[in-house]
């Protein structure tokens, strides 16, 4: 569990407003079935996540998980905000935040949608509006261990064929110290389990053509809510000419040419022990 004693970053109404406009972006991007998929990611993902430590929605809430949802869907991020800061300034933690009404809030957003009470626009904007949060507490709360070596995984996804790049990227990295673990054409799933299993300091996503957009998406999104700690780079191509888009997955970094992505792989390790 992240330490009471580590300052709380403030969520206010711009930060949620910028993630609102950052996420009309990427859905701009989308076909709707990869809009659907990344909504189902987080549902599923946060759920299966804390279910372990999860016993009840809202055990000792002031805020019940319906009115949490209903301000989470709605159009303006004006009643997220007061929900979070009504929270914030009680005697919840950060934890009991996280687990007792954003866990039972992605739950029911996912009930919204099987018995659809709630429009599919809706549940994702919520599901969105949920992860921004969830990053937020996370980032404002982790600190991070200093590792004795610097290891990074540079991974590229299912059906991408230029990986010349992330060949390259992992042949230099290795050459000024680092010991790189380079996956190639792996699923997402495959990608997540060996990063939460594995002691590594980032996680670099080589990636070319926009058509690999939603599942940057995904697997960016399954690696924050799966391991919370980790720095990611989203590199290659798709960091320049969809950066706005890729902006709402609040990646730690951005690199489209090499230089940038060894200069960026350097900067993200020598960040561990800070708090973001």
């Amino acid at each position: 569990m992240v330490p009471d004693t580590l300052v709380t970053e403030r969520i206010d109404k711009e930060a949620l407003t910028e993630s609102d406009a950052a996420f009309e972006l990427l859905r701009s991007k989308l076909p709707e079935p990869d809009i659907q998929a990344l909504a189902r990611e987080v549902i599923t993902r946060i759920s299966q996540r804390a279910s372990g430590a999860l016993k009840g929605p809202g055990m000792r809430s002031p805020i019940a998980v319906d009115d949490l949802c209903q301000a989470l869907i709605s159009p303006s991020p004006e009643g997220v905000f007061e929900v979070m800061r009504d929270l914030l300034q009680s005697d919840m933690t950060v934890e009991d935040i996280y687990v007792e009404h954003l866990v039972p809030a992605a739950r029911r957003l996912g009930e919204y949608w099987e018995a659809d009470t709630a429009s599919f626009s809706e549940v994702t904007i919520g599901t969105s509006r949920i992860y921004t949060l969830m990053q937020r507490l996370v980032k404002s709360r982790q600190a991070y261990q200093q590792s004795s070596d610097r290891a990074a995984i540079v991974a590229t996804l299912e059906g991408e064929q230029h990986t010349l790049g992330a060949q390259m990227a992992a042949d230099v990295a290795r050459l000024e110290g680092w010991d790189i673990r380079l996956r190639m054409d792996c699923s997402n799933e495959a990608l997540i389990k060996e990063a939460v299993q594995s002691s590594i300091d980032v996680f670099a996503i080589a990636a070319t053509r926009h058509e690999s957009l939603g599942a940057v998406a995904r697997l960016v999104t399954g690696l924050r809510l799966e391991a919370p700690s980790l720095r990611i780079l989203v590199s290659g191509r798709i960091a320049d000419v969809e950066r706005e888009a890729v902006a709402w997955m609040m990646p730690d970094g951005l690199a489209s040419t090499l230089p940038d992505a060894m200069g960026e792989l350097e900067r993200l390790y020598d960040m561990n022990g800070d708090v973001p």
